[in-house]
């Protein structure tokens, strides 16, 4: 979907069938969920394709879609599949009837996600490694569609032979240098320079399966939501000059939910975090906490929802998207 203008409480049906998995991407005022394309002008309850507010619906892939991103200009959107391709769309023709797009043809595997690089002509993409060990790669955007994204750097086996299950970077543009994490299936997260691909540090989980990790706007905080009910969480600590690196360690535990977490996400300033557990609650978290001092975070806000969330994001202003099943709805977080 893409949902544009004031949002409170949307409640919107995707179409999928309930064995689909959504994805979801945010840039500007633009929401986009899957590839199915809806506009909102404030206050709408969408029921079905036949909605007015249905702007289009982006085809071409030929599987499951398993990664959004929207450049930080909010002019490109990047979708990833498991049929081993990326296409990139301009979003200012989504509502054209022919739609032009820009493909990453992927040789080996498919990809798990695909996000911007430090700028809008640059992808990296993440393979799952599914039959012989997932990949980071990162390829340069022609200005035309016709011709070929070429591949900048490539490593292999970034897990050794497991499986990747999801990627994630901070925001576009943001300082200091965007990182870039990929979750493994089983309990090891990787932190990644997105320029260069080059390994920053391994993070082990502990906690028996990985659902995803996902990584602050501002680049500081990193998390993981597991097979646990616990959230681990570390800070990234960045040195001062070019030759500088970036150390990654723990500093907090989120503790509160009474099942697994199925997904988590980070406000726009990266001060609250966002979980959505199997135990049907969805909990806001301060991080603005003196950690080193053994202060913990403490939850503001806690939600009983009718069916666990899948998958959750949240807007620059603060609005937070989730989808469980093939539902999608809008919260406020700040009401």
């Amino acid at each position: 979907y893409y949902i544009m203008g004031s949002m409170n409480d949307i409640v919107a049906s995707s179409g999928l069938s309930s064995q689909a998995q959504a994805v979801l991407a945010f840039a500007g005022s633009v929401w986009l969920a899957d590839v199915f394309v809806v506009e909102f002008s404030g206050g709408l309850s969408v029921e079905s394709k036949a909605h007015p507010s249905c702007v289009n619906t982006l085809k071409g892939h030929g599987d499951r879609v398993t990664g959004l991103a929207f450049s930080a200009d909010g002019k490109w959107l990047a979708s990833s599949c498991e049929d081993r391709v990326v296409r990139l769309f301009k979003v200012d023709d989504a509502a054209a009837k022919s739609i032009q797009t820009i493909r990453v043809n992927l040789e080996r595997e498919p990809a798990v996600g695909v996000c911007f690089g430090s700028n809008s002509s640059e992808v990296v993409v993440a393979t799952s490694g599914a039959v012989g060990g997932g990949s980071l790669s990162k390829y340069g955007v022609p200005n035309n569609p016709g011709k070929q994204p070429e591949q900048a750097w490539e490593h292999k086996d970034i897990h050794g032979k497991n499986e990747v299950a999801t990627m994630s970077t901070g925001r576009q543009g943001s300082e200091p240098p965007l990182l870039v994490t990929t979750c493994q299936r089983k309990t090891e997260v990787g932190v990644w320079y997105a320029d260069t691909g080059r390994p920053i540090q391994m993070l082990d989980t502990n906690q028996l399966k990985n659902h995803m990790a996902a990584i602050s706007p501002d680049g500081r905080f990193i998390a993981a939501a597991a097979f646990t009910s616990d959230v681990k969480i570390w800070e990234a600590k960045y040195g001062k000059g070019n030759n500088s690196g970036v150390s990654v360690a723990h500093v907090m535990n989120l503790k509160g939910h009474k099942g697994a977490v199925n997904w988590l996400c980070f406000d726009a300033e990266g001060t609250r975090a966002i979980t959505a557990s199997k135990d049907k609650t969805l909990m806001v978290w301060n991080l603005n906490v003196r950690y080193h001092l053994n202060e913990d975070p403490r939850v503001l806000k806690k939600l009983e929802v009718e069916q666990p969330y899948e998958m959750i994001a949240v807007s620059p202003d603060n609005v937070l998207a989730a989808v469980f099943g093939t539902t999608l709805i809008f919260q406020c977080l700040d009401r």
